[in-house]
């Protein structure tokens, strides 16, 4: 969202695309980098050699950004030398090497608004639909209840000076909140229609089920005491899922449906009757 214009290049012959697949004129070169497996001699030439195609292509640029699809698993010292290296031979030009946890903060440091946008745009929509991997489901369970001990929250917190909410810790029973940002109503209504699909079959078999509910319902009712429903829900699954850079995707998506299969979104016809409203 920083480069909200940014260019996308097409690759032309032998030509190629000159050693930039990303442009904003006067700004930006962006050359991304998704290999299977990183290898850190074969990962250094790639950046020499797309870093010194961009400067020979004629490109107006002042910063070169090399973006690179580590999985989360950190990046080789001699990948950042690299680029230490580079940036002191080249003083005019600021060069970044970007991977995808310094990604993932990017995303979690911009506005709700456009952090859904971009959510939706990458993966979870298609990804939520598809999901079945259910012992990252079983382990999402496990994390809440694990990492509410952890942090010592105090359950009782929950109910201090919050008398005007409708609040009751029976699973079964849903929160219904209103959710007026587009992106994040089909974020998380696919997420909710998934968490019917999937944990209506097998909660019965998942420990802590019941205990995970109450935690979650308390954590948002937590976060009603200062905000609306929906900047509540949206705390709520910050608090759980997306605070925590350690784990992978397929445990974020866990996370988001578990959260989901406790909440509802409002009907406009009963819009002023939401217990989370």
């Amino acid at each position: 969202m920083r480069y909200p214009y940014i260019q996308d290049i097409k690759p032309q012959g032998q030509k190629g695309d000159g050693g930039n697949d990303g442009y904003v004129p006067g700004e930006l070169v962006l050359q991304c980098y998704a290999p299977e497996n990183i290898n850190a001699k074969t990962t250094i030439a790639k950046i020499q050699t797309n870093f010194e195609r961009a400067k020979n292509s004629n490109w107006n640029f002042k910063e070169w950004h090399f973006v690179v699809n580590d999985d989360f698993k950190g990046i080789f010292p001699e990948i950042s030398q690299a680029i230490d290296k580079l940036n002191a031979q080249n003083q005019q030009i600021e060069i970044k090497l970007i991977d995808t946890k310094m990604l993932l903060n990017q995303v979690l440091n911009i506005s709700n608004t456009d952090k859904h946008k971009v959510y939706n745009l990458l993966y979870y929509e298609y990804d939520v639909v598809n999901f079945n991997n259910l012992d990252a489901l079983f382990k999402a369970v496990d994390f809440i209840v694990q990492n509410t001990k952890l942090r010592k929250f105090d359950a009782n917190d929950a109910y201090m000076n919050f008398a005007l909410e409708k609040f009751n810790t029976n699973v079964q029973e849903k929160i219904k909140i209103n959710i007026k940002n587009a992106d994040f109503i089909k974020l998380f209504g696919t997420c909710i229609g998934k968490s019917h699909e999937i944990i209506e079959e097998y909660k019965n078999k998942i420990d802590n089920f019941e205990e995970t509910g109450r935690i979650i319902k308390e954590k948002f009712m937590f976060f009603r005491e200062k905000y609306d429903a929906e900047e509540s829900l949206k705390k709520t699954i910050d608090y759980f899922c997306d605070n925590n850079c350690k784990i992978d995707q397929n445990s974020r998506l866990a996370l988001w449906i578990v959260i989901a299969y406790f909440f509802d979104i409002c009907d406009i016809g009963d819009k002023y009757e939401c217990n989370g409203k």
